[in-house]
């Protein structure tokens, strides 16, 4: 018999339909979604583009301005940790630490230079200033007395996987649906609420 013919656009789809073919057993197709995870889903996307464009979109490495992050309800300032394809490039807790919260910004004490971490509430700044290239990793575990517990993965809160072969100079704002948060922790934070922001410059 003639096999129907499907309608299948985007890499995506592709994988779709691929669970829902082999895992039938396992889950419902309308959950499928739900058990991807969003930095597969941005690998998806950006095989598109590779494909439709007939290349990556931009090959120069890319600078990493500033991370910022907002709505994640923890007590301590969380430790956040960079890398790309050659190797690690920004650990915000690793150096001396120089975190300071909102009122102090303007001390005439502290020198420009070292507000590198800023916590106020439940809202986050890092300076990175750092070049990345290709295939990048964020990862965002506790701070305070676990920031240095990089062995342990329970620790980790986040994160968030993309290459700069397919970003531009821009901010790049990132709802909960964007990043991979850890489903331990993902009942705690509010959508509403959460964002994550990566400035990148050329």
């Amino acid at each position: 018999s003639q096999s129907k013919q499907l309608d299948i656009y985007t890499s995506l789809e592709g994988f779709r339909l691929f669970c829902s073919r082999t895992c039938r057993d396992l889950v419902k197709d309308e959950d499928i979604d739900d058990l991807i995870p969003p930095s597969l889903k941005t690998l998806f996307g950006n095989f598109d583009a590779l494909i439709e464009c007939g290349g990556t979109i931009q090959k120069d490495p890319l600078v990493l301005r500033a991370v910022t992050l907002q709505g994640l309800p923890v007590e301590e300032m969380p430790r956040i940790d960079v890398w790309d394809e050659h190797g690690i490039v920004f650990s915000s807790h690793d150096d001396k630490e120089y975190t300071f919260t909102l009122k102090d910004v303007d001390s005439p004490q502290i020198n420009q230079e070292k507000k590198t971490l800023l916590w106020a509430d439940d809202d986050a700044f890092y300076r990175v200033n750092k070049q990345i290239e290709g295939d990048f990793l964020l990862l965002c575990r506790f701070g305070g007395e676990y920031a240095h517990d990089t062995d342990d993965p329970t620790k980790v809160i986040l994160r968030y996987a993309n290459n700069t072969s397919f970003l531009f100079s821009a901010p790049y704002e990132l709802p909960k649906t964007k990043v991979d948060l850890m489903r331990r922790y993902s009942h705690d934070v509010e959508e509403a609420d959460f964002l994550l922001t990566l400035l990148f410059d050329n």
